[in-house]
């Protein structure tokens, strides 16, 4: 008898061990870069489909690690579309089932980008600025480090970023640690614009509005700048786009060191926004609501490239 229970136990053991990977019964066995996903030309796919954007809920805002062994992004969830980062990591060659992130708090946690590092993560809360009172009411910078202990408790960057009186969201960080974003602060030219703060010993200067090329009367937000600076992508609801609601726009600094007239990226761009390169420069990764909910879509990056005036290429 005590035999045939230590066969039977032997056989649940082999039974389990092929049946699942670390208790993800359901996900599929994904290896290889990118989430193992075949990768796009010059027209947007979703993203791992049925995987990361999903039938039932909304995804938006990524990010890939320097090695693409991480990827974080946003997921909209009941109730109320609560919005919180998830992650997933490549493990042993296998990617892990996406969980939210460690650093997530009860409260809205969205519209992140990694620094040029690849391990520090500037991202938008609307957590209390202080620790054990009320929520803020608006979206403000905040910034976490992973390391090999795991990722550090998340520090809200200081004042002129944030204020006490207005939003600051979707940060974005070049090389030089200058931080754009945009916000609804007093004086811009439109309903949301978009900003800059410099990094000068170890502080952020005074924000400054990227001006009336960027800026119009309009909304412009969800910026992302190259980490040489050398071209900014965001969203805008201004006249003349494809989409219902915003397109995602372009522009590069020419050699007067100003922006160029935004170039819309095209109709594969609607009522899109939450966009990003990766670090190794190789895919545009963008959010969009075209088809009812948002998903995460990807493209080759040379797309930005092909847009580029001819007289600064």
């Amino acid at each position: 008898m005590k035999t045939i229970i230590i066969i039977f136990g032997i056989i649940i053991l082999f039974i389990s061990l092929f049946t699942c990977h670390d208790g993800q019964d359901d996900f599929p066995v994904l290896k290889g870069p990118y989430l193992g996903q075949k990768p796009p030309g010059m027209t947007p796919e979703v993203f791992a489909p049925g995987v990361i954007s999903t039938e039932s809920l909304g995804e938006g805002g990524c990010a890939f690690t320097r090695d693409a062994k991480l990827f974080l992004f946003n997921r909209r969830q009941p109730p109320e579309e609560h919005k919180t980062i998830y992650m997933t990591e490549l493990k042993d060659g296998i990617w892990t089932e996406p969980s939210p992130a460690p650093f997530n708090s009860e409260y809205q946690d969205w519209d992140f980008h990694f620094a040029p590092d690849g391990r520090t993560l500037y991202f938008t809360s609307k957590r209390p600025v202080k620790e054990g009172g009320e929520p803020s009411q608006y979206g403000h910078i905040w910034k976490t480090q992973m390391t090999a202990a795991g990722w550090t408790p998340p520090d809200m960057i200081g004042y002129p970023v944030n204020t006490a009186d207005s939003h600051s969201i979707s940060p974005s960080i070049s090389n030089g640690g200058t931080l754009f974003f945009f916000s609804r602060k007093d004086g811009g030219f439109g309903e949301r614009d978009l900003y800059r703060a410099r990094l000068v010993d170890g502080e952020y200067a005074e924000v400054e509005n990227l001006g009336e090329v960027i800026n119009t009367e309009y909304a412009e937000y969800d910026s992302f700048v190259s980490p040489d600076e050398s071209y900014l992508i965001f969203s805008s609801d201004r006249p003349g786009g494809y989409g219902e609601y915003n397109d995602i726009y372009v522009s590069f600094r020419n050699n007067d060191d100003a922006w160029t007239e935004p170039i819309n990226l095209g109709r594969e761009f609607r009522d899109s926004g939450v966009s990003c390169v990766t670090l190794d420069g190789k895919f545009l990764f963008f959010s969009t609501g075209r088809t009812g909910k948002d998903d995460i879509y990807w493209v080759d990056a040379k797309i930005i490239e092909e847009l580029k005036p001819e007289e600064i290429k």
